[in-house]
């Protein structure tokens, strides 16, 4: 479909091309004509990519968004052009390479994970109890998740998660049963010995 161009064909006539009202200036076309998109033709319907809407009938052949779209899909494109992304990590390479500005980075990025590991590994011992189920210990740092029917070590080598992974996918699944806490006193006899002397002692007291 060819496309008509009035705008810069200069006419020197009086009346609008399209309209047939009178005009003003050198133009085919008057200015009511002009911003209304007149002296285009009908294209077929199509879609601004950027929000979906229909785009007008009458419109340049090249126009593919709306004019108030066109700055957040030109944004979205130039942060995905190679060039961009490039610069963006030559950037943050500039900042790394800055020795006081990578210890601040490197350092806030730690704390974070740090802070996170601590707050997940929080939620599974308050909902195990919070305490050793064989003596009672309730200091965090003392207290560990244990497997109550054994095979702990193949249960997770099957699931290929370990300490924090392993953490979030117990809160993944919603703390299902078949797990306790043990400190680490009594998890390593109960591995080792394959009991607690916790129990041989509760045993006595109770005997004598």
């Amino acid at each position: 479909m060819s496309k008509q161009v009035y705008r810069w064909r200069p006419s020197s006539g009086l009346l609008c091309a399209t309209c047939g009202g009178a005009k003003s200036t050198q133009a085919a076309v008057c200015r009511t004509c002009f911003a209304a998109n007149r002296w285009r033709e009908e294209l077929e319907p199509a879609n601004c990519v950027e929000c979906g809407e229909p785009l007008p009938i009458r419109r340049d052949p090249r126009m593919t968004v709306h004019r108030e779209c066109k700055g957040r899909y030109d944004y979205k494109r130039r942060r995905s052009l190679p060039s961009y992304l490039e610069a963006s990590r030559k950037r943050q390479q500039a900042r790394l390479r800055d020795p006081a500005r990578r210890a601040i980075l490197l350092g806030n990025s730690r704390t974070l994970r740090r802070q996170k590991r601590r707050r997940i590994r929080q939620q599974v011992l308050h909902a195990y109890g919070g305490a050793c189920a064989c003596c009672g210990e309730r200091t965090n740092e003392f207290l560990a998740v244990d497997h109550i029917g054994g095979g702990g070590n193949k249960h997770r080598k099957a699931l290929g998660k370990w300490g924090e992974s392993f953490y979030r996918w117990l809160c993944d699944q919603g703390f299902p049963p078949g797990y306790r806490l043990l400190c680490h006193n009594c998890n390593f006899a109960r591995g080792r010995y394959g009991y607690c002397p916790h129990e041989h002692a509760a045993a006595a007291l109770v005997g004598d």
